[in-house]
């Protein structure tokens, strides 16, 4: 369900590819600090966006190698307590999705979901210390995420409310986080929607939960338009968000991920590749 999350690239310009580039590096640094190489595996694009929608400062980047890049140096771009937190909210994250997975999965993927969780389950344990008050409530939306599955709600609204309140958890990073927990939520809707409609084939055949099936029923042209319609106000009411936070240093970036860049993912996920994006 995380990773979904990504700039629109042709409309990036070199400097801001290079940027983005270098906190994605910044952030497989500082997960490797806090929480030992193999953490690295974990990284993904939608904490990236986490750590550049707080950051404020200027960034030195430094050059370095890793065990990706053993013989070239790669630019990385840290930002102390933003970096911090967007690792330690990325293994609280994690937390919560391998345990879906092992809940709903079955045969080797539920084994291999088991295997990853154990694997990284002091990792976990270690990242609710750090922000007990999100992994809080991170427990209590994941629990009404599974009550409105175990029900078999149809209402979609529900359960995408229910995840968007586990995004909007994080909006607390700086005091007056009203602006950003409002942003998270939408766009913890927006992701749950867009997964909930890719993986409505594969949650047939396995008998799992899918709140677009329940909602929607067969796939057709008027549902992909109406779940189209669902996402565009989704965004909508996240970009208005937006535009109530204080400007950062990656504004410009932040701005082609929420704007380009969730609807070319949209579009795909709806209508497939061949689907244009329009301004």
């Amino acid at each position: 369900m995380f990773g979904t999350v990504r700039p629109f690239q042709p409309e990036l310009r070199h400097r801001e590819t290079a940027q983005y580039k270098a906190v994605y590096c910044g952030l497989c640094h500082t997960l490797s600090e806090r929480y030992g190489a193999m953490s690295r595996l974990l990284e993904n694009y939608d904490f990236v966006l986490l750590a550049m929608l707080y950051w404020q400062e200027p960034c030195a980047t430094q050059k370095k190698r890793c065990v990706r890049h053993p013989f070239k140096k790669q630019s990385v771009c840290r930002g102390g307590a933003v970096s911090d937190y967007a690792a330690d909210a990325l293994m609280l994250f994690t937390d919560w999705s391998l345990r879906d997975r092992i809940r709903d999965e079955k045969g080797f993927r539920r084994l291999l979901a088991h295997l990853l969780y154990w694997c990284y389950r002091k990792s976990f344990r270690k990242a609710a210390e750090r922000l007990p008050r999100e992994a809080a409530e991170c427990e209590r939306r994941i629990k009404e995420l599974w009550r409105l599955e175990e029900n078999g709600d149809a209402t979609l609204e529900a359960p995408a409310a229910a995840f968007g309140g586990m995004l909007s958890s994080l909006g607390g990073f700086y005091e007056d986080g009203r602006a950003a927990r409002s942003l998270l939520d939408h766009l913890g809707r927006w992701i749950y929607i867009v997964d909930a409609f890719e993986d409505q084939r594969q949650d047939k055949k396995s008998g799992a939960y899918n709140a677009v099936a329940l909602r929607f029923g067969a796939v057709s042209e008027g549902t992909r338009d109406e779940v189209g319609y669902i996402l565009a106000r989704e965004q909508d009411a996240l970009l208005a968000a937006l535009d109530l936070m204080p400007e950062g240093v990656f504004a410009d970036i932040v701005k082609n991920i929420l704007t380009l860049g969730l609807r070319s993912r949209g579009h795909t996920a709806l209508y497939g590749e061949n689907k244009e994006v329009s301004d």
